[in-house]
């Protein structure tokens, strides 16, 4: 029996930074829009790089996040579920004042056991559909 989303269509697989400076998430930031700063967008790579890799040590991360899930609800961890990473994410964005790009919050299957939750990096007045998803939760940290 196949699960109810094993035929749902997939968008690309993740690409993920591989340091602090990421070029290509850069280069994914610049390209929402001419009106995008680079600066800017370096600043949130380099934030979204950051925040998961320090919340990962912090809050004793473990792989699978669903296993770190039942950790905080055990009381075993401070943090680590998707909202908490979402959360301290966009507080450390906004802390930027970005002018060029918005941040969004972004949730899938609200209200539900299944809720996930994560940013939304768009151009400024850009459709919330062409943004850049920024999930350190799915990989335990790792964006």
């Amino acid at each position: 029996m196949a699960a109810p989303f094993a035929n749902a269509a997939r968008g690309p697989a993740p690409v993920f930074a591989v340091s602090a400076s990421d070029r290509a998430l850069t280069t994914r930031l610049v390209a929402l829009s001419p009106s995008v700063d680079v600066n800017e967008a370096r600043q949130v790579a380099y934030v979204a790089y950051t925040t998961g890799r320090e919340l990962a040590r912090e809050w004793q991360v473990v792989w699978p996040p669903g296993y770190q899930n039942f950790l905080v609800h055990q009381g075993k961890r401070k943090g680590g579920l998707c909202f908490q990473w979402a959360a301290e994410l966009l507080a450390r964005l906004d802390a930027l004042k970005p002018r060029s790009l918005e941040l969004h919050w972004a949730e899938s299957f609200a209200g539900t056991f299944s809720e996930h939750n994560v940013i939304v990096v768009t151009a400024k007045d850009q459709p919330f559909a062409r943004g850049i998803l920024l999930d350190n939760w799915r990989y335990s940290g790792r964006l």
